[in-house]
């Protein structure tokens, strides 16, 4: 699954666009639209809009858009954006892409829209959507915004949210079922516990203690792991 941010940017008589796209093998996509002024929420759904465009072309599918502006989100949803085709928001629908809401100081376009100099992006042609594909039963639960911001208020490491899902991904594959209730289940990931349910990841905690046996599930998942990814060409 993909993680994607648009955002715009307007500077004195130009307007300036940018989208930026984060896949499953850590290639990362960025690209940066220099347009005429536009009005700041006709400039946020058109950013939107170049970044659809782009998905629906290459036909990149089964991710999520996190942009931090609300009114051009539903500009898009109602098909009242100026310049929008009104089949957009059902054309991302069918490709599985979803959108999110998020403060603007986690939005990682925003630095596209406002660098003027080169940021180096993978080809397109050179990205792996299968690397985690081939491993049995390997998750790919979306992270929530509120444990994105929980994490970010705890420490001072900056992942953005596409890293710090795959992160999560991995130690959920890595560690052990220690409860089910539901369609709600924790992982024990040595002290980490990582509660996941239809929505995805929902709920991480630490406990004070690490199970002998959930130590021995983790090493051993991990040579796994190890071995399983070095037959999966990048």
């Amino acid at each position: 699954m993909f993680t994607a941010y648009t955002d715009a940017s307007i500077q004195g008589d130009r307007t300036f666009l940018g989208f930026t796209i984060e896949f499953e093998d850590s290639s990362t996509v960025r690209r940066r639209i220099v347009m005429d002024r536009r009005k700041p929420h006709t400039a946020e759904a058109l950013a939107i809009y170049e970044l659809s465009s782009f998905l629906l072309h290459y036909k990149l599918c089964d991710g999520v858009i996190f942009i931090d502006c609300k009114e051009a989100k539903n500009w898009i949803k109602r098909r009242k954006g100026k310049g929008i085709p009104k089949s957009l928001y059902r054309s991302l629908r069918a490709i599985n892409v979803g959108f999110q809401i998020i403060p603007r100081i986690y939005n990682i376009a925003h630095i596209i829209c406002n660098k003027g100099s080169y940021i180096p992006s993978n080809s397109v042609s050179s990205i792996n959507r299968n690397y985690y594909k081939r491993i049995e039963n390997y998750p790919n639960y979306r992270v929530s915004l509120s444990v994105y911001l929980n994490y970010r208020g705890g420490t001072n490491k900056r992942k953005t949210i596409h890293k710090y899902q795959k992160s999560l991904n991995e130690k959920i594959w890595l560690g052990e079922l220690v409860r089910e209730k539901g369609d709600a289940r924790v992982f024990a990931y040595y002290d980490l516990r990582i509660m996941v349910n239809r929505e995805g990841i929902v709920k991480v905690w630490a406990v004070n203690y690490v199970n002998l046996n959930n130590h021995q599930i983790v090493m051993e998942q991990k040579n796994r792991l190890e071995q399983l990814l070095k037959g999966v060409e990048k």
